[in-house]
């Protein structure tokens, strides 16, 4: 039976470069809050720039039915509005949990992502 190795596959430099970049900053970022409401904000605006492709620009009123799905979607990329399944167990370090939250929100929606 023949064995087969994987070959390595890399995007282009200029693409690879600006990667590494982004997870630069993104690491800063959450190197830097320890805060879960600043770590949320900070998963929020790059899920939503990753999803809509341009920059959150704050809280969205909600003025036309026509548009409340996209506005619950928008929601949804906030850490704050959503809950993870450790978060109903009664045994969780609700304190700890929340400091750690937002990056698992992030991993879970980057995965889910075009971008991934």
């Amino acid at each position: 039976m023949p064995i087969h190795t994987y070959r390595e596959l890399k995007p282009t430099p200029e693409a690879e470069a600006l990667y590494r970049r982004w997870l630069a900053k993104l690491n800063d970022e959450f190197t830097r809050q320890q805060s879960p409401d600043r770590r949320s904000e900070v998963v929020r605006d790059e899920l939503y720039q990753i999803y809509f492709g341009r920059p959150h620009g704050g809280h969205i009123k909600a003025v036309l039915n026509s548009e409340l799905a996209m506005y619950c979607l928008s929601e949804s990329f906030d850490p704050r509005n959503i809950t993870l399944e450790p978060e109903y167990y009664g045994d969780i370090d609700a304190e700890q949990y929340a400091i750690r939250k937002p990056l698992i929100w992030f991993w879970q929606m980057f995965d889910r992502s075009p971008l991934a």
